[in-house]
C-alpha cells in the first residue's frame, strides 16, 4: 500500500514538474506588426507602429484604401490583439 502512494505521489510530481518546466511552452507575445509581409509603413514617419496594413482594404470613390495596423490589431474581426493573420516577411 506505502509502495503504490509513494508511486502516485511521484508521478504527480514528475507531471507536475515537466508540464511548468517545458522549454516547449512560450510566454504569450504576439507579433508585432512591421514583421509582418502584410505591413506597409508611410514614408511620413519614424514609427514602426503607425503603418498600414495591406491585408484589410477597402474601395472608396475608386481608391483603395488600407486599414491602419494598429486599427487591424484593435478589432478580433481583423487581426485581433493576438495577430491571427500574422504572416511573417
Amino acid at each position: 500500500m506505502d509502495f503504490y502512494l509513494f508511486f502516485l505521489l511521484a508521478t504527480i510530481i514528475t507531471t507536475f514538474s515537466i508540464k511548468t518546466t517545458n522549454p516547449i511552452i512560450k510566454s504569450h507575445n504576439p507579433p508585432f506588426c512591421y514583421e509582418c509581409k502584410y505591413y506597409k509603413p508611410t514614408s511620413y514617419n519614424n514609427y514602426k507602429n503607425l503603418g498600414k496594413c495591406a491585408l484589410y482594404i477597402r474601395v472608396q470613390e475608386k481608391r483603395m484604401l488600407y486599414e491602419y495596423a494598429d486599427i487591424a490589431r484593435q478589432d478580433e474581426n481583423k487581426c485581433g490583439e493576438n495577430g491571427k493573420d500574422f504572416e511573417p516577411k
